[in-house]
């Protein structure tokens, strides 16, 4: 049977040692980067060109969420790979 309590702390201890990486510090610099880049890409365009373009207007903080989703669920899947590369090497190098 298998319990909740040690798959917990299994996640737990995955979790702590992924934190130590430089990766995935990497990984979560650049999707913040490019979450406030894309922000401020998105913002300038609502400000600037909303009330002369019907287009621009779309780009409006009501749908910001799904303009932006793409970028940031390709980043972090991106993250997603290397860190599971990395957890299979160090598995291997433990001999797990």
């Amino acid at each position: 049977m298998i319990r909740a309590g040690l798959i917990w702390g299994l996640a737990r201890a995955e979790a702590r040692l992924t934190r130590r990486l430089v990766r995935y510090w990497l990984f979560v610099i650049i999707g913040l980067l490019v979450a406030a880049f894309q922000f401020t890409q998105f913002m300038f365009i609502y400000k600037f060109f909303s009330s002369g373009s019907g287009s621009a207007a779309t780009v409006n903080p009501r749908y910001f969420l799904a303009n932006a989703a793409g970028a940031f669920v390709i980043i972090f899947y991106l993250g997603l790979i290397f860190l599971a590369f990395e957890v299979r090497a160090r598995d291997v190098r433990e001999r797990i």
